[in-house]
């Protein structure tokens, strides 16, 4: 099981560079993290290409406000892991 963490994107949309080296490092992975300021939703959509575990960072639009939770607590592979972007 290979579970890939990132966060603090700070995105409008998934440009060229992004998906390149999202593909070349993560394209294998079987979860992917983001632990929050992916900034748009666009760039959440992208990343619904992934088995996605996601949380709402402060700088993210209010569509992703919306969307995420503020932090959340994952089973994966038998272990729990916690996710929050930074405050609380």
């Amino acid at each position: 099981m290979k579970i890939a963490v990132i966060s603090d994107t700070h995105l409008e949309y998934a440009t060229e560079g992004f998906r390149r080296h999202m593909t070349t490092l993560f394209g294998d992975v079987d979860v992917m993290i983001h632990a929050g300021d992916m900034t748009s939703s666009n760039v959440l959509d992208y990343l619904s290409g992934w088995d996605l575990r996601a949380v709402r960072g402060n700088m993210d639009d209010p569509g992703l406000q919306a969307a995420l939770p503020q932090k959340r607590i994952e089973e994966i592979a038998g272990r729990r892991i916690g996710i929050i972007h930074g405050w609380g």
